[in-house]
């Protein structure tokens, strides 16, 4: 008896519990598992439906593990978890940066206006809440309710549309508004009511699809039903977003068109004259003295504009990986959609690729905003907040002068002093030193202080008037 007893103590608590397990089941049971399913390949509980039985063994999803495909696989949650809050924490430490940043920047600091909406702050504010949602939803997806994990993971899709519009929103202005200078932080202005408008139907959707899987009397499988279509609606939004961010990308970065390149002579891109000539028939009238005042001189250097190479790759590269992950992730939504009339058909190994890599391009997805958003503390020098940037300044040396005449260079070259002071500061007219429509930033009649530098159509347009 003392045998038996140590023998019983020296017997695994587990495999205590499998015999115990199998000591209550009824013997039919114990021939159908062990002695049929053996016989013909089968697996109990059909994998728990989450993988495929080959020769009485288990091949789970990615997503599961275990004998019979019941447990989550901590490694694949763990990993995508990880990454999900690593992102999270990088977008919150630049967010505070820029505000810290701008804070320092105030003549009179105020920590209510250093934290005021500007795009690039609620860029990093809508990838760090999707970054934590996603996270929330990897770290244990068994720890949420069935109706509560499914609106988890389907809250990542309304704020990437958010983040994605917003960009769309913030080239639209970059392309149709003149007067703007978009080198200052700032938010939406004319598109604020379409941004505002297509975020509340994005939400909707997210509320109505957790009204639907949380407190509405379905089965699971309507509510895997409702979680495709919802999906679906998700897919097409974005699908809308792609095309005119690709329309506006490639109208501001491909074609170098923008308000900022209207009517101004750039590189390739051929141009007509502005300024009304006394020979054009429709060339309006002006003072005589005002006409004297602006002919123009051979011998004064004009700034013109040049591509920024490198920052014109940077853009097209930076435009086409989020757009050619964008569509990927659409593809991806519609084949969840339509996942009942293909996924048992294709190979689980299939399957499992096709989870890995869609999860992956979630990812890259929402790291491409804090790449491109990489300097904090000066918003300006980004070629997605300030698409001038792919533009450059060049003072052109004066033409050729005949030898031994220094009196006409020392007055060339007191004109190129004269100019680069007058290209430093502001039309006293428009106030913006960066238009490209209004000819060039000239010093008329010797003036100074704060009336020093004028535009030269907006001085023949104010004298005219």
């Amino acid at each position: 008896m003392l045998e038996i007893q140590r023998a019983l103590l020296e017997v695994p608590v587990s495999r205590m519990e499998s015999m115990m397990k199998l000591t209550t089941q009824n013997p039919l049971s114990l021939l159908f598992k062990f002695g049929i399913m053996g016989w013909n390949g089968t697996c109990a509980d059909n994998c728990s439906g989450h993988g495929e039985c080959h020769n009485g063994t288990c091949l789970c999803e990615i997503q599961f593990d275990g004998p019979e495909c019941h447990v989550p696989n901590l490694s694949y949650y763990v990993a995508f978890a990880t990454v999900f809050f690593l992102l999270a924490l990088i977008c919150l430490i630049q967010l505070v940066i820029c505000i810290v940043a701008e804070w320092q920047r105030m003549k009179a600091p105020s920590l209510l206006r250093a934290c005021r909406v500007t795009t690039q702050k609620l860029l990093y504010f809508v990838v760090f809440l999707a970054a934590i949602v996603r996270g929330a939803y990897f770290t244990s997806p068994a720890a949420f309710e069935e109706g509560w994990s499914r609106s988890i993971m389907s809250a990542y899709y309304p704020l990437l549309l958010s983040g994605s519009s917003l960009v769309v929103c913030f080239w639209a202005e970059v392309f149709h508004l003149r007067d703007i200078r978009w080198e200052k932080p700032q938010f939406l202005s004319k598109s604020f009511l379409g941004f505002v408008t297509f975020n509340i139907i994005t939400y909707s959707l997210l509320l109505a699809e957790f009204m639907t899987t949380r407190f509405a009397n379905t089965t699971l499988e309507e509510k895997s039903f409702y979680t495709h279509v919802f999906n679906g609606c998700y897919a097409v939004l974005l699908f809308i977003v792609v095309i005119f961010f690709l329309i506006y990308g490639v109208e501001v970065f491909f074609k170098v068109r923008g308000g900022f390149l209207l009517e101004t002579t750039v590189t390739t891109i051929a141009t007509s004259s502005r300024t009304p000539t006394h020979s054009d028939p429709g060339s309006e009238s002006a003072d005589p003295a005002a006409t004297r005042l602006f002919v123009s001189a051979d011998s004064n250097p004009l700034p013109q504009q040049i591509i920024n190479t490198s920052q014109l790759h940077q853009s097209r590269f930076g435009l086409l990986s989020q757009a050619f992950m964008l569509i990927i992730v659409i593809a991806f939504l519609f084949s969840e959609t339509l996942s009942e009339f293909w996924k048992k058909k294709v190979p689980l190994y299939s399957r499992n690729w096709h989870d890995i890599v869609f999860r992956v391009v979630e990812i890259g997805v929402a790291l491409w905003f804090p790449c491109v958003l990489w300097n904090c503390m000066s918003p300006e020098q980004l070629w997605i907040l300030n698409p001038k940037r792919i533009l450059r300044k060049l003072d052109l040396e004066p033409p050729s002068k005949q030898a031994g005449q220094e009196g006409t260079l020392d007055k060339a070259s007191q004109a190129t002093d004269e100019d680069d002071a007058c290209f430093s500061k502001d039309c006293w007219i428009c106030y913006d030193n960066d238009r490209q429509d209004v000819g060039p930033l000239i010093q008329p009649c010797q003036c100074r202080g704060d009336v020093s530098s004028v535009h030269h159509d907006c001085l023949r347009r104010w004298l005219v008037e």
